[in-house]
């Protein structure tokens, strides 16, 4: 599978492959049109986070309780040192913009840090600019 890591414990890449994931204890599936159901990934939690990656619209209200649903049960299983995949069909921009905000909530990062580890560990992360601005925007609190 493609994907890389951020920190020790929270990774973000692309379509995960059905099976078994031996390091790995969460799985999050950010792609609107990739959410299997039943024990497909052998051993591991899975977050459902279906979203579109549209750059064309603001994220709508449903969009955004998703994300923060999704990033609250990342950041509380990275506090219990559990390993977190976030997937998305190519690992940019959903699981990109799912990634960048669990890190923050999950280590008080600021936007900008976060987008740079992001984007230092995959290139293409964040090139939605609807994502990105959401993500530089974002007040935790």
């Amino acid at each position: 599978m493609d994907c890389h890591a951020i920190t020790p414990n929270l990774y973000f890449g692309s379509k995960p492959e059905v099976g078994e994931y031996n390091n790995v204890d969460v799985i999050v599936l950010c792609a609107r049109e990739y959410q299997p159901i039943g024990p497909l990934f052998q051993g591991v939690r899975v977050i459902h986070a279906p979203l579109d990656d549209d750059d064309s619209r603001p994220l709508q209200p449903s969009e955004i309780e998703i994300i923060v649903e999704a990033c609250r049960k990342i950041a509380y299983y990275l506090s219990q040192d559990q390993v977190v995949l976030v997937t998305c069909l190519a690992g940019c921009n959903r699981s990109g913009l799912i990634t960048a905000i669990s890190a923050m909530i999950g280590y008080g990062w600021d936007a900008e840090t976060t987008i740079q580890r992001l984007r230092a560990a995959r290139s293409c992360a964040l090139f939605n600019r609807v994502f990105e601005a959401f993500v530089r925007g974002i007040q935790l609190g």
